[in-house]
């Protein structure tokens, strides 16, 4: 017989699902989106899944970019959503990435394991344990402006199973995509502004 994980993850998307139906129409907002230059969202079918994807021009070569997200001793400082960020398990270019993410507007964290895998140019995860059913995904980093700048694009996947309906999932994953770009662009953007001075 299969159990579903009940955490609190999920019992918070059930409560806020509950909460979306009998609430009167909002206006939608991001709670503290930035605006951020040359930044575009969609959802994009990435073999039999739909993903939610991010993308965005930043002022600084690739290899800076990707060096920023996969520095984890410093996630936590860099993304206003990450709590706590740890290598659990190395082996050659897989690492096991441990991480406490504040969601639902840090009203809750969920706790993970990814395995997230860091080529030249690319990012890949998939989940190992934790929240969420699944939780996959990739980050690509291409050259502009003659390798000065970067186009990254940011696709993520997350099922959270029986109890985290896909649209309070998904709409999480889209108010918080902005913000994990827009601390991205302002990070390396100052690192590179950094590493050019004299």
């Amino acid at each position: 017989m299969i159990r579903p994980l009940i955490t609190a993850c999920s019992v918070l998307a059930i409560f806020s699902a509950v909460v979306v139906s009998s609430s009167p129409p909002a206006v939608a907002a991001s709670p503290q989106a930035p605006t951020v230059e040359s930044y575009s969202a969609c959802e994009e079918q990435i073999g039999p899944r739909i993903y939610q994807v991010s993308r965005v021009v930043i002022d600084a070569a690739p290899n800076q970019v990707q060096d920023v997200i996969t520095d984890y001793d410093h996630t936590d400082k860099v993304f206003d959503n990450v709590s706590k960020c740890k290598v659990v398990k190395e082996s050659g270019d897989l690492k096991h990435v441990a991480f406490t993410v504040k969601t639902l507007g840090s009203l809750i964290t969920c706790d993970y394991v990814l395995e997230i895998k860091s080529t030249p140019g690319r990012i890949e995860w998939k989940r190992v344990s934790g929240a969420f059913k699944a939780n996959e995904g990739f980050w690509k980093f291409e050259p502009t402006n003659g390798g000065r700048s970067t186009l990254v694009t940011y696709a993520k996947y997350v099922d959270g199973g029986l109890l985290a309906p896909k649209f309070i999932v998904n709409r999480e994953i889209r108010n918080s995509m902005p913000v994990i770009m827009a601390n991205l662009k302002s990070t390396a953007e100052h690192d590179n502004a950094v590493a050019a001075k004299p």
